[in-house]
């Protein structure tokens, strides 16, 4: 995998309205302490995260929702990707592409095994309807001590937090699968990811010979595994995805 394109700034999140929340012990609202003014996320307990999605309110007041991708998700995806530059495409997936093969959106919406599971899906909620705006991609590496990542983010979603909240919720479900860090390629002239995972924890650690990339690795323990992704409980509220 690779990492894709990227967004960041100063996070604000705040709870939303506890009245969705539906009555389950195991569904929390916790916050980021990863950052400073780190987001508020939802979300149930990692034994039941595949069920259901993150939701959270973005610095600009933007509600979003990060869940697990569906077979009924293929066409959304496509069109995601389609409607992405073509620098964006080549960043994210290592090359040029301009749509996702069938076997490759088969991946996407179904997972192999908990090795490797499906994407993640970020969503916009609008008059009633959802509309992707980034996605997110994890798989342990062979001997189960790393994971590598992927994260792509729409044009018009950049420098808004949205790449820092799709990394940190990827960071806390490999950990929950027992890898060590997380890692991902990133082309050298790739600037904005490569500040991006500079802001969220990782460091270089080896140029990808002739290739025009660097890895980027993040220690994962630095992820608190006691509380999802380093936070703090709070009140309860969720979006089913």
């Amino acid at each position: 995998m690779s990492t894709g394109v990227s967004d960041r700034s100063a996070a604000r999140i705040e709870p939303p309205d506890r009245r969705e929340a539906p009555p389950d012990d195991r569904l929390r609202e916790i916050r980021d302490r990863d950052r400073p003014g780190g987001a508020w996320i939802s979300r149930r307990s990692i034994q039941a995260a595949d069920s259901y999605g993150v939701a959270a309110v973005l610095p600009c007041g933007e509600r979003v929702i990060v869940r697990p991708a569906r077979p009924r998700d293929a066409g959304m995806i496509q069109t995601y990707i389609q409607a992405l530059s073509p620098a964006s495409r080549h960043n994210r997936f290592l090359g040029s592409l301009n749509e996702l093969s069938a076997n490759e959106l088969y991946r996407m919406t179904h997972a192999d095994s908990c090795a490797r599971p499906e994407a993640l899906l970020a969503e916009k909620v609008e008059n009633g309807g959802r509309i992707m705006i980034g996605e997110a991609r994890y798989a342990l590496l062979p001997a189960g001590l790393g994971s590598e990542f992927a994260v792509s983010v729409a044009e018009a979603w950049r420098r808004k937090e949205l790449g820092t909240l799709l990394i940190g919720i990827v960071a806390c479900r490999a950990k929950a699968l027992g890898a060590r860090y997380l890692a991902g390629d990133v082309f050298q002239s790739n600037e904005p990811m490569l500040k991006l995972t500079r802001t969220s924890g990782f460091t270089r650690t080896e140029p990808v010979t002739g290739a025009g990339l660097v890895r980027v690795t993040k220690d994962l323990s630095l992820v608190n595994a006691a509380q999802p992704c380093g936070t703090r409980l709070a009140d309860s509220w969720m979006i089913a995805a």
